[in-house]
C-alpha cells in the first residue's frame, strides 16, 4: 500500500487523453489501488481468479505487487518461487475439507474478508480491522 512515486523529469505525461502531468509533478499510486480498478481484473478484482492469468498472459503487465523498473524488488523471483512451493505443497498434503475424515484436509476457520483481509490501514504494509486475528485456517490429520 506504500505509494510509488514518481517523476517524469522532462516529459509530460498524458492521462487518458484527457489531463496532462506537467514535467517534474511528483505523482504516485498504490499497488492496491491499481490491482482493484484496472480493467484487467474486471468484473470482480476481488475474486479468487487464478484462471484470469491464464485467460489473458499480458495480465502481469498490471500487477505491481513488487513495484516496477528499477525499483523494483531485488528477491521479486525468490519470493514468487517460494510462495509457489508453499502453496504447492499445501495443496498436494491437504484436501479443502467438506466434512471429510479419511485425509488431511485445511479449512477457514473464523476468517471473514471485510473484517481479517481487506485492509483499513496503511503502516506501509496494509493492516486488517483493529482486533482482527487475520486469517485462520485449521489443518486436520
Amino acid at each position: 500500500m506504500a505509494r510509488q512515486a514518481r517523476i517524469s523529469p522532462d516529459a509530460p505525461i498524458a492521462y487518458k487523453g484527457k489531463y496532462v502531468i506537467p514535467p517534474g509533478t511528483m505523482y504516485s499510486m498504490t499497488a492496491l489501488t491499481t490491482h482493484m480498478t484496472a480493467a484487467e481484473y474486471a468484473p470482480d478484482p476481488y475474486a479468487f481468479r487464478p484462471q484470469r492469468w491464464l485467460d489473458n498472459p499480458k495480465i502481469g503487465r498490471a500487477f505491481l505487487g513488487f513495484a516496477r523498473g528499477s525499483r523494483s524488488c531485488v528477491g521479486m523471483n525468490l519470493a514468487r518461487k517460494e510462495m509457489a512451493m508453499i502453496l504447492a505443497t499445501l495443496f498436494r498434503k491437504y484436501d479443502l475439507y467438506r466434512g471429510q475424515t479419511d485425509r488431511p484436509t485445511m479449512e477457514l476457520y473464523d476468517t471473514v474478508r471485510k473484517r481479517d483481509i481487506d485492509p483499513t490501514s496503511d503502516y506501509i504494509i496494509p493492516v486488517p480491522e483493529k482486533g482482527s486475528q487475520g486469517l485462520r485456517v485449521i489443518f486436520r490429520h
